[in-house]
């Protein structure tokens, strides 16, 4: 009877697991608003970096409203909290409205007029880390490297096009994005990452 007991517990624990896991990113369509700053976040990125992949796979998305945002209800856990995007199993992008959508998530549409610049830069680039896993098969490490790369390109050429908001929004973010490299890779491979982009410098590889 023990034994019996015991087994059910297990098949009921796994089961629950399993449940819960399927529950981590579940998602919900963009609202209206959100969708609007999602195709303005494409539209800059667009100016800023044509010759930069992805803008246009990410418009095929949108339209397609393969790009959605996750369920805060789903939210159980730190590391899924502060997660900005996940792609899915279906070649969904998934964006965290609590980070990308911050600014209208908290001000709301009657004091958010307009797309804050701030919502635009981390929704621009994480769609971009996003692209990398979803058509490049990056890994982890491979889309911080490309996303840190991107937001440096867009930084350089806003100071061009002389536009101070963009470039403090983007300049404030990249501080931020930093800090998360950082934790995540290690103080050694950050520091090789950084000098390797110091290197390359604000460019854009040519596409593939």
């Amino acid at each position: 009877m023990i034994l019996l007991f015991a087994g059910a517990m297990l098949v009921f624990v796994a089961s629950m697991w399993t449940w819960w896991e399927g529950r981590r990113f579940a998602s919900r369509p963009l609202e209206r608003a959100e969708a609007q700053i999602v195709a303005q976040a494409l539209q800059t990125w667009q100016t800023l970096a044509p010759d930069v992949d992805g803008w246009r796979d990410l418009r095929t998305l949108l339209a397609s409203r393969k790009v959605r945002a996750m369920d805060k209800d789903s939210f159980g856990r730190k590391q899924e909290r502060i997660t900005l995007g996940y792609t899915d199993e279906w070649g969904r992008i998934l964006l965290n409205p609590n980070i990308c959508f911050s600014a209208y998530s908290t001000l709301g549409p009657r004091v958010c007029q307009g797309v804050q610049k701030s919502d635009l830069v981390r929704t621009m680039t994480t769609l971009q880390h996003e692209h990398q896993h979803l058509i490049r098969r990056a890994v982890e490490s491979e889309a911080y490297a490309a996303e840190w790369h991107f937001v440096r390109l867009c930084l350089e050429r806003s100071r061009q096009r002389d536009d101070p908001e963009l470039t403090a929004a983007l300049a404030e973010w990249e501080g931020e994005m930093q800090e998360r490299i950082r934790l995540y890779v290690g103080n050694t491979r950050f520091e090789r990452l950084k000098e390797s982009l110091n290197r390359r410098g604000p460019k854009a590889d040519p596409p593939s």
